[in-house]
């Protein structure tokens, strides 16, 4: 604020008395003089160690630290039953372990929590939400049980047949209709394909991993066996039966609200070539899209949470809005 001009900071405030009213205006300006630096503006919450960073040292050094700070992953590994106590059985004879919370107060909808590579980051997620009910799938297929994206293996996609069919059984049986996706990673891909795919509500994708195909053909040229190559079949050298977010988000009538979290300079899942065709897509069709990038080095350290998918479903749900929405061709301004 001290970096302000005072006719830019009365504008400023003239703006907020306009839109926001006396009350809540001044409650913004007081906010900006107590809040630590990290509420006042968003590139505060940016990890320092991968802000303006040089390079893959930094990030290994990153990554080291963070492995001190969490969890002990084999003691999570051991646990794979509290963590998912429920068993869905699928009409095909295969079973999903499951977890399920229902909502505080009344459910406005049904929140389903895709987790990512091995699951861990679900921890925190062991309690109920105010207004909504949360369904915690567990995808323990695919390359040596890693996961699946929650689609399958072998050009089948049988992991995300029986994910829809657990999603439907929970709505039918808490008497929702509204169900929205969130995920990170592995599990932000699964949030955008099902949630475009199946007409979520809406959908918070944090650093989702969105291109599968250019992963697939990357290991396969260096013939390396990972989660991503299981998905495919072996004879299907051009990849045409294996997940494309791209070409469900092209072949939807209209796509879900979408707020999406990235990190720019993120080799897992680079910003230029692996989300842009995505937001060309929602600008295609009109969808309702919010996006955060940080300029950050990394696939981790991204600013978003849990507590922020909650607040964007919140808005959702007490919205209603179309699915189709035009910011580009408004009869006022520009």
């Amino acid at each position: 604020m001290s970096q302000l001009s005072l006719p830019h900071r009365i504008l400023r405030f003239t703006n907020k008395l306009r839109v926001l009213g006396p009350r809540q205006a001044f409650r913004s300006v007081t906010a900006l003089f107590t809040a630590p630096p990290a509420q006042r503006f968003p590139l505060a919450n940016a990890d320092p160690d991968l802000m303006l960073a040089s390079g893959v040292s930094a990030i290994r050094d990153f990554a080291r630290k963070q492995s001190r700070s969490n969890l002990k992953k084999e003691d999570s590994r051991k646990d794979l039953t509290s963590h998912f106590p429920h068993v869905y059985d699928h009409s095909d004879g295969r079973s999903m372990r499951y977890a399920f919370f229902p909502a505080l107060e009344r459910s406005k909808g049904l929140v389903v929590v895709f987790h990512g590579y091995l699951g861990f980051e679900i921890y925190p997620l062991r309690y109920s939400w105010k207004h909504f009910d949360l369904l915690i799938p567990y995808d323990n297929f695919g390359w040596k049980s890693l996961g699946s994206w929650f689609w399958g293996t072998g050009g089948e996609n049988y992991v995300e047949q029986m994910t829809q069919a657990l999603i439907q059984k929970t709505l039918q049986q808490r008497g929702q209709t509204r169900w929205f996706c969130v995920g990170a990673s592995m599990g932000g891909f699964a949030a955008l394909y099902h949630g475009i795919k199946h007409a979520a509500d809406g959908v918070y994708a944090m650093t989702p991993i969105i291109d599968l195909k250019s992963k697939i053909d990357d290991y396969r040229k260096r013939n390396i066996q990972t989660s991503y190559t299981e998905v495919a079949a072996a004879e299907d050298a051009r990849l045409q039966r294996v997940p494309d977010i791209y070409a469900e988000a092209r072949a939807a009538q209209s796509l879900p609200p979408l707020f999406l979290i990235q990190n720019q300079y993120d080799r897992t899942n680079p910003f230029g070539s692996a989300t842009l065709p995505l937001l060309q897509c929602y600008e295609d069709k009109k969808g309702w899209l919010g996006l955060r990038v940080q300029p950050a080095i990394g696939h981790q350290g991204h600013d978003g949470s849990y507590e922020e998918a909650q607040y964007f479903f919140e808005m959702i749900a007490s919205k209603t809005p179309p699915r189709v929405v035009d910011f580009y061709n408004q009869d006022e301004g520009g």
